[in-house]
């Protein structure tokens, strides 16, 4: 046999036969069947171009040697441009996993799998009953991995420790949380030059919006394998080649996940969410309201239950809220406390076996408040109770049934499409049971009884603006008004939207009647739209006045609506009887963009920038109030400014601004305006007066009536 120097580097040869004794040092014999993860270049550089397909062809002949005509080489040639919406070619397209594996799928007698993203390429004996028609599950039942596993193959290593795909089929088999089946419809050729539809299951892992960050660490499996001496090592010149049996890779690797569920990641994919928004949060208040969104994300939240309460108690942990418990059947006003319902688990098994809708892949796929439910229906039976949006395909709709018993599913409507004939598992794992209605309650007390009052929603799944906007700026809200002197109370609630309200209102609306002078909605503050504006039922309330001042001067574009476009709480507190003074500053309305209530309301459709927006507007809307008041000029006609060190001695463009916005201030300080109507006439915004307003009263030029 050869004894050529096949691979040339600064100091190492390598021959043909170094590297088929290192494969039979290694386990390899006659007749194996091997799945071979090749990373040829940690054995150095090639040196001459012209050497590479000399290098891989006397590659590949020392496994044939080694494994002989009874045995089969199957690589791996993935190709992932199927899921960029390109046409597969079973005969052309080129793998991308490395030079040895496309060397192999260009062997004349290769055999290759119509898998368009985890297509393998095989020569040898076993080759077409591996790979011919494989199912349409990229790692379930007749899949290459399934069948390779079946056959009882081996997985050689080459350089790389321990990189095996064969991974995701042993987390498919034990059903993790942070995987799950996503359909990729397209187009491939096959063999005969016959192009062809095709829908494949991709076992895809979950995203950062889901409330994941998963992060592989390949080596825990092989170390195990070390440990239990199942993983040969050899040497072979600057690198090493690793030999395992597939059947101890799934024993042991499933053993390691009955242990712990994260056994192959580097750690919990809770605790190490990382999302692309976050590399849009500015460092500040926006930051840590990202943050907190993206802790908040993956809870299933509902008018009542464990949701709502997990919220409230990671919120406590930021501010001093009361958490308080009203009992289902309790009658409040017109209505009536519902059942709590809690849910573990919901998913629809096709005809196949495989998952089509997974609770754990996005908490929106369950109708909210749905009741249990264990059963197989025909197609036909479970379209009855599957929601989807034609208008928009991609997305899952978030939808709800509180006050009638029913149940359901949500799918995206391109997937709903392409369901088959046949029968489908549903199971629903949810419980009605007479609990409560938990909201969360801080009262911050100030030196006057009159109140300003902050409502928020804790009641939705996975949404982030529609949902978590409202709670992070208003927890960011509370923790500003805790560091400042305060004129006023400050009651502040974090409630499931209508019944919450409507609870918190009928146990407390006298104290609130008497007490409130102005109050907000706050709901849909996180995205980069514009702001918004909702207004009492009254139209001309305290809070009006405040909210129009502070937005005409932070965004003159603002969308105004009439109170008749209203959504949320606002509601109940300007129902008739009710009339609180409270109206709504939001960026785009509920019910005004595409991606409201569906699982396009994600982490990215939230920045920190649009979410630090708001609570500074909200910010601005809280300073007017405690610094709003008459003032009145004590000197009849115009004061000297100059003898008080207010008139600047050298003119320049800021100082006369400052001085024009002084003189038109003095102008209208007669004791019958407050700052609210002084900055409208004026034209100057609130916060560019209070400077003004501080140096006057220093000067003893004014006094507040």
């Amino acid at each position: 046999m050869s004894q050529k120097v096949l691979y040339t580097y600064e100091s190492l040869n390598i021959t043909k036969r170094e590297i088929i004794n290192a494969l039979r040092e290694v386990g390899l014999k006659k007749g194996d069947t091997v799945l071979i993860h090749s990373d040829v270049s940690t054995f150095g550089k090639i040196g001459l171009i012209n050497d590479r397909d000399a290098f891989l062809g006397e590659l590949f002949d020392a496994f044939m040697d080694v494994i002989g005509k009874e045995g089969t080489v199957v690589v791996p040639t993935f190709t992932y441009s199927f899921c960029k919406n390109e046409s597969f070619d079973v005969r052309k397209t080129k793998s991308t996993v490395g030079a040895f594996t496309e060397f192999v799928r260009k062997q004349k007698d290769a055999v290759r799998s119509e898998d368009p993203i985890f297509s393998h390429a095989g020569v040898g004996k076993k080759a077409e009953e591996l790979l011919k028609k494989t199912g349409g599950v990229c790692f379930g039942a007749n899949s290459f991995f399934d069948r390779f596993y079946k056959n009882g193959g081996k997985i050689i290593n080459f350089g790389k420790f321990f990189d095996i795909t064969f991974i995701h089929y042993i987390e498919r088999k034990f059903g993790v949380d942070y995987r799950f089946d996503k359909f990729f419809p397209g187009k491939i050729i096959l063999e005969e030059g016959i192009e062809s539809s095709k829908e494949v299951t991709f076992y895809v892992r979950s995203l950062p919006e889901q409330g994941f960050n998963v992060i592989y660490d390949m080596t825990k499996l092989g170390n195990e394998l070390e440990r239990k001496n199942l993983l040969k090592r050899v040497n072979l010149g600057g690198s090493f080649i690793l030999c395992s049996d597939i059947k101890d890779c799934y024993e042991v690797g499933l053993e390691m996940l009955g242990r712990d569920e994260y056994a192959f990641l580097e750690k919990n994919p809770h605790e190490l969410i990382k999302t692309q928004s976050q590399n849009k949060i500015k460092e500040g208040v926006g930051h840590e309201m990202m943050e907190m969104i993206v802790k908040l994300f993956p809870i299933c939240r509902s008018i009542t239950g464990n949701g709502v309460r997990e919220t409230l108690n990671i919120l406590q942990k930021e501010i001093p809220i009361k958490i308080h418990e009203v009992p289902s059947g309790t009658q409040v006003f017109d209505w009536t406390v519902p059942k709590e319902w809690n849910i573990y688990d919901a998913y629809v098994i096709g005809p196949d076996g495989n998952k089509i809708i997974d609770f754990k892949e996005n908490n929106l796929h369950v109708v909210g408040y749905s009741t249990p439910v264990n059963k197989t229906l025909s197609l036909k039976e479970l379209q009855e109770h599957l929601h989807s949006l034609p208008g928009q395909p991609d997305a899952i709709p978030y939808i709800t049934s509180y006050y009638k018993e029913r149940w359901g599913f949500c799918i995206k409507h391109n997937y709903r499409e392409k369901l088959k004939e046949g029968s489908y598992k549903v199971f629903i794992g949810s419980e009605l049971k007479n609990g409560s209605l938990t909201y969360g309650e801080l009262i911050i007390p100030g030196e006057s009884k009159e109140e300003v009052f902050l409502s928020t929603y804790v009641c939705h799944p996975s949404m982030a603006n529609d949902e978590l906007s409202g709670p992070v700026v208003t927890t960011s809200l509370v923790k500003w008004i805790l560091q400042k002197s305060r004129k006023y109370t400050y009651r502040i609630i974090f409630i499931p939207e209508t019944i919450g309200s409507i609870t918190y209102l009928n146990k407390n609306i006298e104290v609130m009647k008497k007490n409130i002078i102005a109050g907000f909605n706050i709901s849909c503050v996180g995205d980069s739209g514009s702001f918004s504006y909702i207004p009492s039922r009254n139209g001309h309330t305290y809070a009006d006045r405040i909210a129009l001042n502070i937005l005409s001067f932070k965004q003159r574009d603002f969308i105004r609506y009439s109170f008749l476009d209203k959504g949320s709480d606002e509601r109940q507190y300007n129902a008739p009887g009710i009339d609180l003074p409270l109206c709504c500053i939001l960026k785009s309305k509920y019910g005004t963009y595409p991606e409201y209530h569906t699982s396009l309301d994600n982490l990215d459709f939230v920045s920190s920038q649009g979410l630090s927006d708001s609570y500074e507007a909200f910010k601005e809307c809280l300073k007017l109030i405690e610094k709003n008041k008459k003032y009145k000029i004590k000197c009849l006609g115009e004061p000297q400014l100059g003898k008080r060190g207010l008139y600047p001695t050298i003119s320049t463009k800021s100082s006369t601004n400052e001085v024009k916005s002084m003189m038109n201030f003095i102008s209208y300080a007669d004791g019958t305006k407050d700052l609210i109507e002084i900055s409208e006439i004026i034209k100057v915004p609130v916060w560019e007066l209070y400077s003004i307003i501080k140096k006057l009263l220093k000067a003893d030029l004014l006094s507040i009536e």
